[in-house]
């Protein structure tokens, strides 16, 4: 019985019979357990989502039981115009990710698991998607041993994608300084312009106001992208660019 009541996540144990389905922050490290990880995201906790809100099991589907493809999923939730009233698809669009094939899925439901059991052609393989919908960073791996959404297309030599483009490789070490630096660099720059923004002293101004609002309608299409440039740096960075020229701008007028 006690095994059985935790069954949703194996917390508190250390038999290794319970906890080994289970990557040490509680997300599936082996199949079958879709459901536990879709308790944890966003997905079912805040948007009131189901199983059934992406898979289908009667009538024509996509690959894996899917309604849609998932690129085209994905947009109808994750765009301005979309429910979620995020700009994900515009920010990542024209992105080299983007450009090279990659989509929304291949990081945020990344093959992190593998099957329960191994088969006699393919033995045990990172075959199983995460249903948590969060990336699994390079720091969740140096920290947890958790295996990196990145580790698809980077580790090892890199891989060649179905577009046939070829990755880069990058060890856990550098993937952490890429994420680091870039979400850094950005977090500075935002602040920077929101110092500016707020030290603007003519906001009551019809000219003042109108830049002040431009401006903080390019900081919040960074922000409510929420990945801090990872989807698009070069985007995220002229988007902030653009806010810090409309601050100054704002903050000289008399």
């Amino acid at each position: 019985m006690t095994s059985r009541s935790r069954f949703w996540s194996y917390s508190g144990t250390n038999n290794p019979d319970e906890y080994r389905y289970f990557w040490p922050n509680d997300w599936a490290r082996r199949n079958r357990q879709q459901w536990q990880d879709f308790t944890k995201s966003t997905h079912f906790n805040k948007a009131g989502m189901s199983c059934l809100t992406c898979h289908t099991f009667h009538g024509k589907w996509e690959g894996a039981q899917l309604r849609q493809k998932p690129e085209e999923m994905c947009v109808s939730c994750h765009s301005s115009a979309g429910y979620a009233k995020r700009g994900n698809t515009e920010m990542f669009a024209g992105s080299p990710m983007a450009k090279a094939g990659v989509q929304c899925v291949d990081c945020h439901m990344a093959k992190i698991g593998t099957r329960s059991t191994a088969t006699s052609k393919g033995g045990r393989q990172w075959d199983v998607s995460s249903h948590v919908f969060r990336v699994a960073t390079p720091q969740m791996a140096k920290a947890q041993g958790i295996r990196s959404s990145c580790d698809a297309c980077h580790e090892g030599q890199g891989a060649r994608l179905a577009s046939g483009v070829q990755s880069p490789p990058f060890n856990i070490d550098a993937l952490m300084a890429i994420v680091t630096q870039r979400q850094d660099d950005n977090r500075k720059a935002i602040t920077e312009v929101q110092k500016t923004l707020a030290g603007v002293k003519s906001k009551k101004q019809p000219e003042a106001a109108a830049l002040v609002e431009r401006a903080n309608n390019r900081l919040n299409v960074v922000l409510l992208d929420g990945s801090l440039g990872m989807h698009n740096q070069e985007r995220s960075a002229a988007m902030i660019e653009e806010a810090r020229k409309f601050a100054l701008k704002a903050s000289g007028i008399e």
